[in-house]
């Protein structure tokens, strides 16, 4: 009965089998028949009838040559079975039935020999008889797979037919390149008495089995995108950019390198889903720093088999992984996977193309460039991330933190995870902020500590114009949005987005308090900077701390505060030898870091003159914190105390207003006279803070700080 169609791949694949099957005993039944000696042992020794049937034959010469007159080729007549197949294999396809052998044929662009190579080793894989067939033939009941002589002698005809067929089984043919077929190494043994076997994985894929192979298991992922470019939040002129790429240049981009540029968690992977998502195909992402980490090149080929199993574009995720001093090795044999796949390549990093040197020329190299998020777009992710969201936390959530898309999402996740309320409407501010803290309070490896400030506005005693400056830096954190985005002041400015501020003035005037309100009014982390882990005697080692620092803070969107700057900050010098040359360039350095940082940075001095000029110009604010006067001491005496302390009723902070001393420094003596009463034996009205523990722990503080009370002044105290 002619064939008309296959109602599914596993009929077609049959039937080719059927087609190898009538090959194979073919070539068994003309065995028999022309065995002309008789061996007792059959495989263990060579009589000398073999050898004279041997002596007869012409060299080289297939077992189905049309030399051999008494041979009747079944070849010519598999050939017209093949033009039925190919005839209900493309009505098949019209009717929309997916055929895996044909699918595979065209995504390795495989000839019809090529496939009957694969179908030969296959029959051993379906039906254990195939193995007795092979033993027979080889005359080795050891030898029960194919042999690369076996399948030259079964699929040619002709000299010029067995040399292009051996062509196809050679190392850089397609079916040995991607390990569609192996061919097992035998010491000794020459490369025609090699068995063939066939992959493992694409007996798989024949059968319609995708798992991926345990060797890849750990490396590769494979996805199927689900979402469109229009779903994605993207700038306009990228969005133009690609639109036109995907109507006008679609069959180029199909087969370009595409290089996305962009920060942790900007997006990468999942623009490049959308655009595979736009052409139709699928994703086989690829952990670089875990392929490497196998040290396994072999396993290069294995991602090529994949990518075209699944008709995908290939995702090199974590390139600068193979830029590293110690992996260069593996530059090459990426590169090259790249250039010779035919089909769409991706790679990733969040410097510009990398590889300045390297061409590719078989193929289009495209950078795409995703920047960080404007306040809007954050806004734009959060209200999809939580919808029930008022507007109000939606754009103060968006302001204070400078988050990626997968840090939104990640940060939206766990709000609702940490709520303590049921409905995903009940989130509060809190839960939203809380959560964002959460993902950003690491420390900076060890240049610096977070500290998770509680303190309130009202509880800091400053003059009315330090306050009005400090409402100031705030509003300018708040209303960042309206006056860069919506006013567009953000078209403007190229650089000096961020906010830079200098706290100065002497010690214990509350500037490193004011640093702490600052980031307890804005609901941040606030990370002091280690400066002697900064600060480095050798050459290069302090721009290196330095990179290291701007480029950690940026992920944990916290406020940097240097405190003593001048060690960092101090006015460049003239030129006078090497090590002043090196500290004007750190100088210099630190400089272009600060006006390129997105975020806060608030650095306190005790001396503001001792600030380089060129870092105040560049400085938002420059708020002094003047020594408190005698009122404002009053008002520090009055606060310093919890109202749990049992404070004597002879304890009179007028008086202790007179002693000219800074807040942090009352502070010190507060704690230590409380520590001193609470040490001393209870009298009958319980423990409490006299004026004998205030005095001698002002007597302490004093010393500490250089300084002497006259016995007058401790007579009127």
């Amino acid at each position: 009965m002619p064939l008309s169609f296959f109602s599914s791949s596993f009929e077609h694949l049959l039937t080719e089998l059927k087609r190898m099957d009538a090959l194979i005993k073919a070539y068994v039944k003309q065995a028999i028949t022309t065995q002309t000696h008789d061996n007792p042992y059959p495989g263990l020794q060579v009589t000398a009838q073999e050898a004279q049937a041997l002596l007869n034959d012409t060299v080289g010469l297939p077992f189905w040559h049309t030399a051999y007159a008494d041979i009747d080729s079944p070849l010519s007549q598999f050939a017209h079975e093949r033009q039925a197949i190919d005839q209900a294999v493309e009505q098949s396809i019209k009717n929309q039935i997916s055929l895996q052998l044909i699918a595979l044929q065209q995504r390795f662009q495989l000839t019809p020999q090529e496939i009957d190579i694969l179908l030969i080793c296959l029959t051993v894989e379906w039906d254990a008889r195939y193995a007795v067939f092979f033993a027979y033939l080889h005359d080795d009941v050891n030898q029960k797979r194919p042999t690369m002589d076996l399948i030259l002698n079964l699929l040619s005809q002709s000299w010029s037919e067995k040399g292009a067929i051996r062509r196809w089984l050679s190392p850089t043919a397609t079916l040995r390149r991607y390990a569609l077929i192996e061919i097992n190494e035998q010491n000794g043994a020459s490369s025609l008495s090699r068995p063939v076997n066939i992959s493992e994985r694409i007996t798989h894929f024949l059968l319609g089995q995708e798992d991926l192979p345990a060797a890849l298991s750990t490396i590769v992922s494979i996805m199927t995108p689900d979402k469109s470019l229009s779903a994605l939040i993207l700038p306009d002129a990228l969005r133009d950019r690609l639109d036109n790429l995907l109507t006008q240049h679609r069959a180029e981009l199909a087969q370009a390198v595409i290089y996305l540029q962009g920060g942790t968690g900007a997006g990468k992977r999942t623009l490049a889903q959308a655009l595979c998502h736009a052409l139709k195909i699928t994703l086989v992402v690829v952990d670089l720093p875990a392929l490497i980490k196998s040290q396994s090149q072999e396993r290069v080929a294995l991602i090529l088999r994949e990518a075209y199993l699944h008709n995908a574009a290939i995702y090199w995720r974590g390139m600068p992984s193979v830029l590293q001093a110690d992996q260069q090795d593996w530059h090459q044999p990426i590169m090259a996977a790249s250039k010779a796949y035919r089909g769409l390549v991706f790679m990733d990093g969040e410097a510009n193309w990398p590889w300045a040197q390297t061409r590719v020329p078989e193929k289009r190299i495209l950078t795409i460039s995703l920047p960080p998020l404007t306040t809007l777009q954050r806004q734009d992710l959060w209200q999809r991330a939580l919808p029930h969201l008022d507007q109000n936390t939606v754009i103060d959530v968006a302001t204070r933190f400078r988050f990626s898309p997968r840090q939104i999402f990640s940060a939206a996740q766990l709000a609702k995870q940490v709520s303590h309320g049921d409905n995903p409407r009940d989130l509060s501010i809190d839960d939203v902020f809380h959560a964002c803290k959460l993902q950003t309070t690491q420390a900076l490896s060890t240049l610096a500590r977070p500290c998770q400030p509680s303190i309130q506005c009202p509880e800091i005693i400053l003059p009315l114009s330090c306050r009005q400056q400090l409402d100031e830096l705030l509003h300018h954190v708040q209303y960042a949005t309206t006056v860069y985005e919506h006013w567009g002041f953000a078209r403007q400015l190229t650089r000096g987005k961020g906010l830079s501020t200098l706290f100065s003035g002497p010690p214990g005037t509350g500037k490193t308090l004011a640093a702490e309100v600052v980031a307890a009014r804005l609901k941040l982390t606030l990370y002091k900077i280690d400066l002697s882990s900064i600060v480095s005697k050798y050459i290069g080692e302090t721009e290196k701390n330095l990179e290291q620092l701007f480029l950690e803070a940026e992920a944990h969107q916290g406020i940097l505060f240097f405190d003593e700057a001048d060690a960092l900050f101090g006015k460049r010098s003239e030129v006078q030898n090497a090590h002043d040359r090196y500290a004007n360039m750190e100088t210099s350095y630190l400089l272009q870091k600060i006006e390129a940082y997105p975020g806060i940075i608030i650095l306190a001095s005790n001396f503001r003159h001792n600030i380089d000029d060129a870092f105040v110009r560049r400085l938002q604010f420059c708020i002094d914190f003047p020594f408190p006067t005698a009122e404002e001491r009053l008002r520090i005496w009055q606060g310093i105390w919890p109202k749990e302390t049992p404070l004597s009723p002879e304890v009179n902070f007028s008086t202790l207003a007179t002693l000219e001393i800074a807040g942090g420094h009352i502070k010190n003596i507060a704690l230590a006279a409380a520590f001193k009463a609470a040490s001393t034996p209870s009298t009958p009205k319980g423990a409490q803070v006299t004026l004998a523990h205030i005095k001698a722990a002002a007597q302490s503080e004093f010393k500490k700080m250089g300084k002497i009370i006259h016995p007058e002044q401790w007579a009127f105290l």
